[in-house]
Formats: C-alpha cells, sequence, structure tokens
C-alpha cells in the first residue's frame, strides 16, 4: 500500500510540473511507462484532481471558467474593471497563438482581486509559455500591488529548458472608486489601474526577464566542459562532433580495406 502511495504522489508531482500545454503529453508518457498491472494511479478520478489542482496552482483554471463572480456585477467598481480588462486584453492579444483570460473578483476589506492568465502553447516549434498575473487593490485606501509568475519551456534539438520565475511589484497608490463618484471620475480610475497593470507587464517584467536571460547566458556558457589539452571550452553543438565521428569511420573503414 505504500509502494502504491509512493508511485501515485509521484504521479501527481510530475504531472504538476508539466510546462503550459503538456499536461496531456506528459500524462501520455506516464501511461506508457507505468506498469499495466497499476492502473490505479492513471484511473479518471485521480487524474481529474490533479489536472483540477493544476489548473487551480497555475490559474489557468480561468480559461474555461464559466462564472467570472457574476455576483459582484451589482457592484460598480468591480464591473468598471471587468470591463477594462476585457478592452485591454482584446487589444493586447493579438496573437492567435495565444490563449487570454482575466478574473475581477471582489474579496474581503474592500479588496478587488484580478487576475490574468496567457500562455502560448507551440509544440510544434518546440516552444511554449504562460503568464499568471495576480494584482490586489485596496479600494479603501487605493493601495495597487502584484506580482506575475512566468513559465517558459524550450525543447528544440534535444535541449530541455525550463524558466520559472516571479516578480512582485511594490504597492502603489491607484486612487479609490466609489458609487457616489461621477461616471468620468470612474472610468478613470478603472483606466488607471489597467495602465498600471501595463507599466508593470511591459516595463517591470520586460527588463527583468531580459536581465534574467544575459546572466543565464554566462551562466550557461560556464557549464562547457573545459577540454584537457587546449583548455577550450567543448563546443555543445553535436553536429561537428558527428561529423568528426563519420570521417572516424570512413578512415578505419580505409585502413581496413588497405
Amino acid at each position: 500500500m505504500a509502494h502504491a502511495t509512493d508511485s501515485s504522489q509521484t504521479v501527481r508531482m510530475l504531472l504538476l510540473s508539466s510546462a503550459p500545454g503538456q499536461f496531456d503529453p506528459i500524462l501520455n508518457d506516464l501511461r506508457c511507462i507505468l506498469p499495466k498491472s497499476s492502473p490505479d494511479h492513471l484511473d479518471d478520478n485521480f487524474i481529474a484532481a490533479v489536472r483540477s489542482e493544476w489548473e487551480g496552482e497555475t490559474r489557468r483554471s480561468i480559461l474555461t471558467a464559466m462564472n467570472d463572480g457574476a455576483a459582484d456585477d451589482h457592484d460598480l467598481c468591480v464591473s468598471l474593471l471587468r470591463n477594462a480588462m476585457d478592452e485591454y486584453l482584446t487589444r493586447k492579444v493579438a496573437s492567435t497563438n495565444v490563449r487570454a483570460a482575466h478574473e475581477v473578483l471582489k474579496a474581503v476589506d474592500s479588496k478587488i482581486v484580478i487576475t490574468i492568465y496567457a500562455e502560448n502553447v507551440d509544440l510544434h516549434n518546440f516552444r511554449a509559455g504562460s503568464l499568471t498575473g495576480t494584482y490586489t487593490l485596496c479600494n479603501s485606501t487605493g493601495s495597487f500591488a502584484g506580482s506575475v509568475r512566468i513559465h517558459t519551456h524550450s525543447f528544440e534539438n534535444g535541449a530541455n529548458f525550463q524558466l520559472k520565475s516571479r516578480i512582485d511589484f511594490n504597492p502603489i497608490q491607484v486612487g479609490t472608486c466609489a458609487t457616489s463618484d461621477g461616471s468620468e471620475k470612474q472610468t478613470s480610475w478603472a483606466n488607471a489601474v489597467i495602465q498600471q497593470i501595463v507599466n508593470w507587464e511591459e516595463t517591470e517584467v520586460t527588463s527583468k526577464i531580459r536581465d534574467m536571460y544575459d546572466s543565464m547566458g554566462a551562466s550557461l556558457k560556464s557549464l562547457r566542459r573545459v577540454m584537457p589539452v587546449t583548455r577550450t571550452k567543448m563546443n555543445w553543438n553535436v553536429r561537428p562532433h558527428r561529423v568528426v565521428q563519420m570521417l572516424e569511420k570512413g578512415l578505419d573503414r580505409e585502413t581496413s580495406e588497405e
């Protein structure tokens, strides 16, 4: 029983670590790897529970959510933000390869939580990525803060590289919204909130990801093995090594014929 529990936990962790768009491919691989005598690890109920957990953790669940807080429709401020987010994502997501959705919900203590999930899954070109933005607005004080989580995966030419990163944003003042405010002020407030999200995503996120990739480039190059004679870094491109192997086989064949 303990062995079954350990195996189920291993399967669960593997599936929860799936990159965007790759839950089902990994599930298919596990079905091929696991013995046929242990189907209990992959029964429909187990997989449904793990899939729900994976989509909940990544917030991918809002892509297929049927209800975006309909109970909050009477809250004018929430409705304004929801409409502004609709317009923002419509403008932002121009590529047909990108799927995106948002959720705007009223929480406790006059807080409004905005969640954005976007993914670009292009497995034919060996890449996939997702962005999850979570922003919390305290409408009583006007304080606005949030974070973005990024998960990318590239597996071209035998490489298998995943990047997970979280970027936190310091609180900033965006003002408050009240039902007594005029429509012009309310609309201006909603636009200011969305503009702050745009500023965070297009400045801080972009610049920090660029800096991360630049620093990682040097780190990855340092992993190349130093050749014992020439003391130069090994070239990890497999093509030159294959050419050398082919030449060596040709020389061996010529030597044996002589």
